[in-house]
């Protein structure tokens, strides 16, 4: 569908349910947001295969889980915001999953950094509790960063 609008540079998929994955495979989007919120048939899976305009990827909702994939995205300079949450229910972690290239961050916890993402300057993160260590890791990961945005939500 996205292929048929060579035009379309900003898309923003809000509350998507009823499907549970989108593959974006656009020359034109220069912005994607993503937005997810608790459904019973939701949006699980967000796959950027080919964007090689894209320059923003943020992410918006409740920090559930869900898997962001980009396998090709080489002008993406601003990516947030990434979060880490545990569900006042449980411990079951309901953060999100990025993977870019090769690199794979749960919440915002780097799993794998096989090479790091020189192209994002831009980074947004929001946490529970200041974590240095969490910080240093993301910046290894993000070697070229100019802007580092933190958010930390501080609970009763």
């Amino acid at each position: 569908m996205i292929d048929g609008c060579p035009a379309l540079e900003c898309l923003l998929i809000r509350r998507g349910s009823g499907f549970r994955c989108v593959r974006i495979n656009s020359i034109s989007l220069r912005g994607i947001g993503v937005e997810v919120y608790w459904e019973d048939l939701r949006l699980e899976e967000v796959i950027i295969e080919n964007a090689p305009c894209l320059e923003k990827l943020l992410l918006f909702g409740s920090a559930e889980s869900r898997h962001i994939s980009v396998i090709s995205a080489p002008k993406l300079e601003t990516l947030g915001c990434l979060s880490s949450h545990l569900s006042d229910f449980s411990q079951h972690d309901f953060s999100t999953t990025l993977t870019l290239y090769s690199t794979v961050i749960q919440g915002l916890r780097v799993h794998s950094l096989t090479e790091t993402v020189r192209t994002v300057k831009i980074l947004s993160v929001r946490m529970i509790a200041l974590s240095l260590d969490v910080v240093i890791d993301l910046m290894r990961c993000f070697p070229c960063l100019e802007r580092l945005y933190i958010d930390v939500t501080i609970l009763p």
